[in-house]
């Protein structure tokens, strides 16, 4: 059984992009993982085509006045409706959030 994996890189300071890259890999790993171990529900959280939009504006890497702007809502609408997604994913943040979502393939 695997405990841990280390990712090196050639230089000691990666740019923002791959960053984030290889932090949402880490965190989608981490979903399947627990699908396999049957630590994730096998219920689909019902959520709402806003919410799911937002989501996807967001894992495509938009912030929330973007998506604000793309929606034609507020930026506090935004934040809302990420929390609440994020709240029936049960994710604790929102790149949890967006990992669980693509596990559930559902982004």
């Amino acid at each position: 059984m695997i405990t841990s994996l280390h990712l090196g890189f050639g230089e000691r300071r990666i740019d923002a992009d791959t960053a984030r890259a290889v932090q949402m890999a880490g965190l989608i790993l981490t979903e399947r993982l627990m699908e396999f171990s049957g630590g994730l529900e096998d219920d689909i959280p019902a959520l709402s085509n806003r919410e799911r939009d937002c989501l996807a504006f967001l894992a495509d890497g938009r912030r929330d006045q973007e998506i604000a702007d793309l929606l034609g809502i507020t930026e506090t609408t935004v934040r809302f409706h990420i929390d609440k997604a994020r709240r029936k994913l049960g994710a604790r943040n929102r790149t949890q959030a967006i990992a669980r979502l693509a596990n559930l393939r559902l982004l």
